[in-house]
């Protein structure tokens, strides 16, 4: 066994028939070997602190914006509205009233109504960014809101008869953009208006919020948010009853979530106040 380990590795490897290697060579070759090891370990190293690092990052981005996981209510609620486009097609309650009769057809609302999809998630992505307090507040206006809508509609299936324009000419944009929305978006499921309940939503939202300063935004909200609801009617998408069904929901809702907790908050104030005094 001594022996063995006495025997040089050039004659260990030339009984082998390889190339013998002088000591030289060897001390060469095993000096590279330990540096591309070291340089391996190095560059394994700095890339677990980068993913580590990035990893802390991700998690403390989590945990700021968890609340973006609001969001995930529509495809939730996507999927309901979809069932609901199916399966209601001709057996229900029809709400038309001879108000709408005399309301014109303006294809140029086409506009504004497509505009509430930019308003409604462009504002929710700013609050989620900028005021956890007010987003969540908006998601929780949008979401009881939506889901109200659902109910109703599913239990009460409603529509609209005859409403629609009977011929739309082809010859522009505008005209192809109401063609698209009426291809997509049939005429049942109206009430309440989505469209109304959520654009004013929004405003309440954007008008209450400290983070919002600019009278110029606000001002701009709200003649949008009119525009849009106008755009309901205007389109033949909803009935006068719709409208004012969007209007009574909303106004329950910013009852309950805006009126409600600042008295109750007021309230509270006062009393320790009192509280305070009398001490």
């Amino acid at each position: 066994m001594g022996q063995w380990c006495q025997t040089p590795v050039s004659q260990m490897l030339g009984h082998r028939g390889l190339t013998p290697l002088s000591q030289q060579k060897k001390l060469v070759y095993l000096t590279a070997l330990c540096y591309h090891i070291t340089m391996l370990m190095k560059k394994h190293k700095r890339v677990y602190i980068h993913f580590e690092r990035r990893g802390e990052v991700m998690k403390n981005f989590i945990s700021k914006y968890k609340h973006a996981l609001l969001t995930l209510y529509t495809p939730v609620y996507l999927l309901c509205f979809q069932y609901l486009e199916q399966t209601i097609t001709t057996e229900f309650t029809a709400l038309n009233s001879p108000i709408d009769n005399l309301i014109p057809f303006i294809p140029i609302f086409i506009i504004p109504y497509l505009l509430w999809f930019v308003y409604v998630a462009g504002s929710a992505v700013y609050f989620i960014f900028n005021s956890q307090r007010d987003f969540i507040k908006l998601m929780s206006f949008l979401i009881i809101g939506m889901t109200a809508y659902i109910i109703i509609c599913y239990i009460f299936p409603n529509g609209l008869y005859n409403f629609r324009p009977a011929e739309l000419r082809d010859d522009n944009m505008i005209n192809r953009l109401v063609a698209w929305l009426y291809k997509t978006d049939t005429s049942t499921n109206v009430f309440p208006s989505i469209h109304v309940y959520n654009s004013i939503g929004v405003h309440v939202a954007i008008n209450k919020s400290d983070k919002i300063k600019s009278r110029f935004i606000k001002n701009a909200s709200f003649v949008l948010c009119v525009l849009i609801c106008l755009s309901t009617i205007f389109l033949k998408q909803h009935s006068v009853y719709d409208v004012i069904g969007g209007i009574v929901l909303m106004a329950f809702m910013y009852f309950m979530l805006y009126i409600l907790p600042e008295r109750n908050a007021e309230a509270k104030c006062e009393a320790e106040s009192q509280q305070s005094i009398t001490d």
